[in-house]
Formats: C-alpha cells, structure tokens, sequence
C-alpha cells in the first residue's frame, strides 16, 4: 500500500500501474494460489530509485471473486 512503486516485474516482463493516483496497483499473472511468486518492484519512495525483490503467496482460501 504504497503511491511510490513504478513498476513491477514478473518472469521477465515489467507491468505498469494500472491506476493514475493513490496506491500503486498492478494486474499481473498468477499461474496458482498458494505459492510464492517472485517479484520484482521499483520504488521512487527513497533517496534514488531502486528495484526490491518481493515473495507474493496469494492464500486461495482469502479469495473472493471479482465483482
């Protein structure tokens, strides 16, 4: 929950927000829930900006469908 990440990327490929004010949010793929994803995201929050590496676990039983 943060407004300063720029982008993420997932296998390879660099995912944009997906919205233009508040909280940074991005769509990316998810294969299945309940393991880990790894993710790359870049903040602009600090000093410089800089890439951090994140693990993503999506619990399934938390899930609820799209409105």
């Amino acid at each position: 929950s943060s407004p300063y990440y720029d982008y993420m990327i997932v296998d390879g490929v660099t995912y944009e927000p997906v919205n233009d004010g508040g909280n940074s949010v991005f769509e990316i793929p998810v294969a299945a829930f309940d393991t880990e994803i790894a993710v790359t995201a870049n903040t602009v929050a600090m000093s410089v900006p800089h890439e951090i590496a994140y693990t993503l676990v999506l619990d399934a039983a938390s899930a609820v469908p799209a409105e």
